[in-house]
């Protein structure tokens, strides 16, 4: 019996706030590729099933684009007579009661099957799938655990779908996530797969016991990772393969401006690197004075490389700001300060000067007190 372990595909996602032909945002449309070419080798494979564990959709309220193409995708599956159960993560869980759950509106679906609110079994033949969706109410978690671990059948498979932390390793440091809790650890020997979400690389925990990590990368962080879906066969031994997918190129460059000490070294050295067109950069700059920083700006980067999604980091050197304060003549104030820092962080000159704006606001209204 073959499965296949998605998660966390995160629809709805967007950064650099750069958009294609269509007007959809460039970082948006990978995620919905990412989905598409999952969803393409789920069905070269044709497992017997194929399970969801949380963060279909990146908000509690996504767009009808991001709804419309969701269930088209999902259905893709579902119409090749492979059924399909979804969890609630909690990025796609409402947080107030007055705002009804997105998965909802997946229930009259033929061949999908959605949990959303509290612990639900969905019994086949010779499998029960035990799915624990994010539950909001901590009050009601202990309450389903004891259910969950009365339904476990001895004469069947049991599978488990949770979206949750597995240990503090595992956390992703969002408000309301969930830790398993250490004392229950004891019910996942009893199943024969424990299919995890929320983390969002690969990541064994245990001999059956599985994050498949995220199809797309929300973050430059990880972009060393690689991204995909876990391919389960249960069998007399459980079988576990990572089915890795294509995404966009990422790069990383760190540039030491101890090393690359003026504008022009620096932008030469940016030449020296051959970027694949429309790859995702990471520029972190080191040990920058304060006008070097100034100096070399967004467009100066752009200039160089044929991609438009860049992020830029720029490190202080903090002793070349101790060494600038003790001289009176280069000495900058409290809103030299902040204009600096928006050198550093805003996207491009129309958001500096929008900025810089509200930062005389804060300086009138502080000179006047």
């Amino acid at each position: 019996m073959k499965i296949a372990h998605f998660s966390d595909t995160h629809l709805g996602f967007k950064a650099f706030e750069i958009t294609d032909e269509n007007g959809i945002n460039i970082r948006e449309n990978d995620f919905y590729e990412a989905f598409s070419k999952t969803v393409d080798k789920i069905l070269e494979i044709k497992p017997n099933f194929a399970i969801h564990t949380g963060d279909l959709f990146h908000k509690q309220s996504p767009k009808n684009r991001e709804i419309a193409f969701a269930i088209k995708e999902l259905k893709r599956i579902a119409n090749a007579l492979i059924p399909v159960i979804i969890i609630a993560g909690n990025h796609s869980t409402p947080k107030t009661k007055i705002i009804s759950p997105i998965l909802q509106a997946f229930e009259p679906l033929n061949n999908i099957f959605v949990v959303f609110d509290r612990y639900k079994k969905i019994e086949f033949n010779e499998i029960i799938f035990h799915a624990f969706p994010h539950i909001r109410n901590r009050n009601l978690i202990d309450e389903d655990l004891e259910m969950l671990e009365l339904n476990i059948d001895k004469n069947r498979k049991n599978i488990l779908l949770m979206h949750c932390s597995v240990g503090s390793n595992y956390q992703m440091e969002e408000a309301g996530e969930w830790f398993f809790p250490k004392d229950k650890e004891y019910l996942f020997e009893k199943f024969e797969y424990v299919a995890l979400g929320h983390w969002h690389n690969f990541q064994e925990i245990d001999k059956n016991i599985y994050y498949s990590g995220s199809t797309e990368r929300t973050s430059i962080s990880d972009s060393k990772t690689q991204k995909g879906f876990i391919l389960t066969e249960i069998g007399d031994k459980l079988k576990v393969e990572f089915q890795a997918i294509k995404l966009r190129k990422t790069y990383k460059i760190v540039i030491d401006a101890k090393e690359y000490d003026s504008k022009e070294k620096i932008l030469e050295y940016l030449n020296s690197f051959e970027i694949i067109k429309n790859s995702i950069l990471d520029i972190h700059f080191k040990n920058l004075s304060k006008e070097l920083s100034i100096n070399i700006s967004k467009d100066d980067v752009e200039s160089i490389f044929d991609t438009k999604l860049i992020k830029i980091t720029r490190n202080i050197d903090i002793k070349i700001l101790d060494t600038i304060e003790a001289t009176e003549d280069l000495k900058f104030n409290f809103e030299e300060r902040l204009n600096f820092h928006l050198q550093s962080v805003a996207n491009d000159k129309i958001e500096i000067n929008r900025l810089k704006s509200k930062v005389d606001e804060i300086i009138s209204s502080y000179e006047e007190l």
